[in-house]
């Protein structure tokens, strides 16, 4: 399975959520705060070199795409809200952006995730393996489910410091035959809540937190 996910700026929470409220199960409140490693890779193929390991692949379709010595997972700690549970996840992903004719970048991704009781034993071994962390990030969630004739959908209207507010769709598909068709679900749902298409962002969260972070330094802020 992949999970095919879009996100879209929103300028006005209040009258998306009302809008959620039509069409989808509204499922509480949670924060996801997420830390993310980089673990080098011991032994880097050339380019002339040809591998069908699982390891190049994921070198491949690592989140930075510019840097090819390492590979990355997360430790994510999910608080909900309601019963102040604490769930902590650790998340290996192959990571892709594909942009389809009209320019928007849908991603795609092969995720690889379990459940941790603790995650002090995962936190030393990457530190002792030679990782470290390259990002943290925390999303302020409320979370919805939509039926769709891509299957479900699964919506978080979010709140992720300092970028600002998105909603954030991800709808799984069986294989590449079902990409368009999730796309295109999530495009409608965009649509029901008042979301234009130009409102999508193309980048992933850390490169924009990356890109935040250097703006705030070169204007000294």
């Amino acid at each position: 399975m992949y999970e095919i996910e879009l996100k879209a700026h929103v300028e006005d929470r209040i009258a998306v959520a009302h809008a959620l409220d039509i069409f989808a199960r509204y499922e509480g409140s949670l924060t996801k705060r997420d830390t993310y490693y980089r673990l080098p890779l011991a032994c880097v193929p050339t380019d002339t070199e040809k591998s069908s390991s699982k390891r190049t692949d994921a070198k491949v379709h690592s989140e930075n795409t510019a840097v090819q010595d390492h590979i990355g997972c997360r430790i994510r700690k999910t608080v909900f809200e309601k019963t102040g549970e604490t769930k902590i996840t650790f998340t290996y992903k192959r990571k892709e952006l594909r942009k389809d004719e009209s320019g928007i970048a849908i991603e795609v991704n092969d995720e690889k995730e379990c459940l941790l009781s603790d995650s002090d034993a995962i936190e030393s071994f990457i530190k002792d393996a030679g990782g470290g962390i390259s990002h943290i990030k925390e999303k302020i969630i409320k979370e919805w489910y939509a039926e769709t004739e891509a299957g479900a959908a699964h919506i978080e209207l979010c709140t992720v410091p300092p970028l600002g507010d998105f909603l954030e769709i991800e709808i799984l598909a069986k294989d590449d035959a079902h990409t368009e068709d999730a796309k295109r679900a999530i495009l409608s749902i965009f649509k029901n809540c008042g979301i234009d298409e130009s409102a999508i962002e193309n980048r992933y969260y850390n490169d924009m937190l990356d890109e935040k972070a250097r703006a705030n330094t070169a204007s000294g802020g």
